[in-house]
């Protein structure tokens, strides 16, 4: 699918990324004026009502088992949730994850990670509608879905370009943030497996934690998981969800040690 993607005109991903960006309000939008059009205006407002009490009843049942102390139970509700939301019209729809994905193409086609000075009106507009997003995502109503507290993305992408290339000795000083991201599926699953742990019920149920505990946790954890990937990246060239994945996506086991690089060429 990127090789084909990525080969079209700048025009064309431009109108796709837009697209992508609205496609959740324009599927709202259609299938309301059609429900309206057809079954008239009462009917769309109980549908609506049947759907938020729906979602309502489901995450709050997992809310609810992820307080309690059996974890056949949490398991159960979680199950039933994910038959839930993988029947929402959000995860068929390419939404904020293909925009993302688009924009960053479209960065790398015109090589803005390499010469962030040369884009630097670019930048500007990145930073401003990646705040603004967030700001009318959180606080305001977002207008049609192109305004939503994803976008603060860019925000983070645009500052730290701007900030590498005008102070470039901290690119080799933040080496272990990209081993983080070099193994960021594994730390992902990580991450998650240890907050299930802290907070649910079954296991430890910490409960709610003000927000600057919480802040130090989260940076005394990814530095924890920094250090770890600094250390494991001197043994093996992949994080083991990595490594499965990919041997996965290739058909093959993949070389897994770094004295394999040797025998077997990175590109594999």
């Amino acid at each position: 699918m990127s090789a084909i993607i990525g080969g079209w005109p700048t025009r064309r991903l431009l109108v796709t990324v837009f697209l992508c960006a609205l496609s959740l309000t324009l599927y709202h939008l259609a299938a309301a004026s059609y429900l309206r059009f057809t079954a008239g205006p009462d009917a769309l407002a109980a549908a609506d009502h049947v759907l938020r009490a729906r979602a309502i009843d489901v995450n709050g049942a997992v809310r609810a088992a992820e307080a309690q102390h059996s974890y056949a139970v949490l398991l159960g509700e979680r199950l039933r949730h994910m038959a839930w939301f993988y029947s929402q019209p959000f995860f068929f729809l390419p939404g904020a994850t293909m925009t993302l994905f688009l924009a960053g193409l479209l960065m790398v086609r015109h090589r803005v990670f390499e010469n962030p000075r040369g884009h630097r009106r670019l930048m500007a507009a990145m930073l401003a509608f990646g705040l603004v997003s967030w700001l009318a995502g959180n606080w305001l109503t977002p207008f049609l879905g192109l305004l939503r507290d994803q976008w603060l993305a860019f925000t983070y992408v645009a500052g730290a370009l701007l900030l590498f290339a005008h102070v470039p000795g901290l690119v080799s000083r933040l080496h272990p943030v990209a081993n983080a991201g070099r193994l960021a599926l594994t730390n992902y699953l990580v991450q998650i497996a240890a907050l299930d742990l802290i907070f649910s019920g079954y296991a430890l149920g910490v409960g709610t934690v003000a927000p600057r505990v919480g802040l130090a946790a989260a940076f005394a954890c990814f530095a924890g998981q920094a250090a770890y990937s600094t250390v494991w990246l001197e043994h093996f060239r992949f994080g083991p969800a990595e490594w499965l994945w990919r041997s996965l996506t290739y058909g093959r086991w993949q070389p897994m040690r770094r004295e394999a690089l040797a025998a077997v060429p990175e590109s594999l």
